[in-house]
């Protein structure tokens, strides 16, 4: 419970840092930024990590899932936040509807230690999300702001899926050693003819925040998915994050209403009950 508070109060802050930092930097800068930090981070702790550092113990299945997921990583963070600068709202939807994606999967054909009264909660929360979204977030994105929500939305459903492949193989901390340099190496490729702008916008204490709390966040949801809830239930608690990033942008963005955002957020957590309490 207290990891799923942790979880939810990090990528609140996080989510509030992207949408006043998308109002200057763009999201390539803020992908660049985001990745060296978690590169940083996770390189530093390889002294103290012990027996979990170390290659020679490194399965295939943790390499490729790895791989895969820095991939995930990098397009999600870029396509999130082209979301979130047309609307942080609508950005925040995704996660409902990812995780009613993928954790069935998990469960039925990975083994995911999940009930089947929780797969029902995800299930639910992702027709919430659906629900809410067509109601009025879709309103707020142009034509390329939903192309880029519904890649977001796949590939945040394709996160937890490589997460729990890729994991118990080896552990945690080599699986995000792996990801988040090969995200990493997707940005420096990616933006290889403006590293010199997105090193200017590291000027700025905005972009620290950014990949400050993104390097955090990141490190506590690895760590969460491989030793105390799994990837499904983790997701979960960093979805519930949602309604209170919504609630907040209403009052300072003016997205929506609060009472609409108010609705929503009850709503969630009622569905989600099952998952808090279990």
């Amino acid at each position: 419970m207290l990891i799923g508070l942790l979880i939810t109060s990090l990528i609140v802050a996080r989510a509030f840092s992207v949408k006043s930092g998308t109002r200057t930097l763009d999201s390539e800068a803020i992908t660049l930024s985001s990745s060296l930090f978690l590169v940083v981070i996770i390189w530093a702790m390889w002294p103290i990590m012990g027996a979990d550092a170390s290659f020679n113990g490194l399965s295939p299945i943790t390499l490729i899932a790895g791989m895969a997921k820095g991939a995930f990583i990098y397009y999600g963070l870029k396509l999130g936040t082209d979301v979130a600068r047309e609307s942080n709202s609508a950005a925040n939807f995704r996660g409902f509807i990812a995780i009613s994606i993928a954790a069935p999967i998990n469960a039925i054909f990975l083994g995911d230690n999940i009930t089947a009264i929780q797969v029902l909660s995800c299930i639910g929360l992702g027709a919430l999300g659906l629900a809410f979204f067509f109601r009025g977030a879709a309103s707020e994105l142009s034509r390329k702001g939903k192309i880029f929500f519904a890649g977001a939305t796949l590939i945040q459903a394709a996160c937890p899926v490589a997460d729990q492949i890729g994991i118990p193989p080896s552990n945690w901390y080599m699986y995000i050693l792996i990801s988040m340099n090969t995200a990493f190496a997707f940005s420096v490729i990616a933006y290889r003819k403006m590293l010199g702008e997105a090193v200017a916008g590291f000027r700025l204490p905005i972009m620290w925040a950014i990949g400050a709390l993104f390097a955090i966040s990141e490190l506590v949801v690895i760590y969460s998915a491989g030793n105390i809830l799994g990837p499904s239930l983790t997701g979960t608690f960093f979805v519930l994050s949602a309604p209170i990033i919504m609630i907040g942008s209403a009052y300072l963005h003016s997205e929506r209403t609060p009472r609409e955002q108010l609705l929503f957020g009850v709503l969630a957590f009622v569905i989600a009950l099952p998952i808090i309490l279990g």
